[in-house]
């Protein structure tokens, strides 16, 4: 063999191999834009989540607020649109589980067309995103003299895969992570009643209150709950307003009955896995694991919570991240993009060298990496090289439910470390 001859990627260093990822992932997100866009993918695989929100902005705009949660309604009046656009993607329904007061903006979006609300959106969401990342991460560097900011971690937080999803369906997940940073902003700067303030912003999304609620009062950290509470009085008290106690029942109605059966195998907690479980052995036994699954998730919250912490304190904010991770593992609706959240306690953490370098990189590549193969699989099967295996939501759900765990371990190993640890 010709000496010269070398085998690709075989002596590539670390930062080699993580720029070599980075081209990857960007590539395939492109790839995966322009075959959308190539095939007219708006409200078959891009936007699905944006008609629903524009849906309740028109049903609003024509008929009333008190109409917004009717499934007929908002069946109807996506059907019409799908008609125009991609009639093959009409058979799917994502009604808009949201409060009256924050479907406000998009009632106004309803006024315009829904692909080109959709651009405008997207356009409004990416600059708001960047702008707002590079806004935190210059105000905990100053705020906090601890080590210089880590290369890359702003570009590596953008292609993260809850990210990309969150542009790709339309979703509102820019405000739950603007509202986690400032949360995070205020409790260090020990302004808790603002900081209760800006977790009241969650309500866009409110299964993820079901733990951090309970833990305030746990902790009797009253005045969050004094701002928490005072910001969901007017959440509350105008979408009463807008919408009526009937508006709100049919709210509530959505929430208990509708939403938990939609998509459930492609979230990132327990469920997931025992769903795929249940399908694959053909028997109920995956909801002992989940429910085994959601009873270690707790006491692991409980050994979080031992470690007392004085609020707004480095180690406080990272028991909040452990809490939230522990939240997007356990509660009932889970999906990818909802993960957003986590990335300004990832950014904090990592700006301050709390976790490490690895744990960063397993968390932005792993779930894109694994959707990449589940893309190789499908093709695969199409060829009808392999029999056809049913998986490809599967990976992604649960890679994102072994990263919340990871992250909770992660911050149990940071606030008791071992031995071994404070020697290296």
């Amino acid at each position: 063999m010709d000496k010269r001859f070398r085998v690709p990627f075989t002596k590539l260093s670390a930062e080699a191999w993580k720029r070599l990822t980075n081209t990857a992932i960007c590539t395939f997100y492109l790839v995966h834009i322009v075959y959308g866009i190539l095939n007219d993918s708006f409200l078959m695989g891009f936007g699905t989540d944006y008609l629903s929100y524009w849906s309740a902005g028109k049903i609003a705009d024509v008929q009333g607020y008190p109409f917004i949660y009717d499934v007929e309604n908002q069946r109807s009046t996506q059907l019409a649109e799908c008609e125009q656009h991609n009639p093959i993607s009409c058979d799917t329904l994502v009604p808009a589980p949201i409060f009256p007061v924050f479907v406000i903006p998009f009632q106004l979006l309803s006024k315009m067309e829904s692909e080109t609300g959709f651009l405008i959106w997207t356009a409004i969401n990416l600059v708001t995103l960047v702008g707002y990342l590079v806004f935190f991460q210059r105000r905990i560097c100053r705020e906090n003299q601890f080590l210089v900011t880590p290369k890359n971690i702003l570009f590596l937080m953008l292609i993260s895969f809850p990210v990309f999803t969150n542009f790709i369906q339309g979703q509102v997940k820019v405000i739950l992570l603007i509202c986690v940073g400032e949360f995070i902003r205020s409790a260090c700067s020990k302004k808790p009643i603002l900081a209760g303030a800006w977790l009241g912003g969650l309500l866009i999304n409110p299964q993820l209150l079901i733990l951090i609620i309970p833990i305030f009062f746990f902790l009797k950290n009253w005045k969050v709950i004094i701002g928490f509470v005072l910001f969901s009085s007017i959440v509350l008290t105008g979408s009463l307003l807008l919408s009526g106690v009937n508006g709100m029942a049919s709210m509530v109605n959505l929430w208990t009955k509708y939403i938990p059966e939609m998509y459930p195998q492609t979230m990132m907690n327990w469920r997931t896995l025992a769903l795929q479980i249940n399908y694959y052995l053909k028997s109920p036994i995956g909801w002992v694991v989940a429910g085994a699954g959601i009873l270690l998730t707790l006491f692991l919250c409980l050994k979080l919570l031992e470690d007392r912490s004085k609020f707004g304190s480095v180690r406080w904010v990272m028991v909040m991240l452990g809490i939230f991770a522990a939240t997007c593992a356990v509660t009932w609706q889970s999906n990818i993009p909802m993960a957003m959240v986590l990335i300004p306690f990832l950014m904090f953490a990592f700006e301050k060298n709390f976790l490490s370098d690895r744990l960063l990189f397993i968390w932005v590549y792993l779930i894109p990496l694994v959707f990449m193969a589940e893309y190789l699989l499908g093709v695969v099967n199409i060829l009808g090289i392999i029999p056809d295996i049913q998986i490809n939501v599967t990976l992604t759900g649960v890679s994102g439910l072994i990263l919340n765990m990871c992250l909770i371990g992660a911050v149990l190993r940071y606030l008791y470390p071992k031995q071994s640890d404070l020697e290296k």
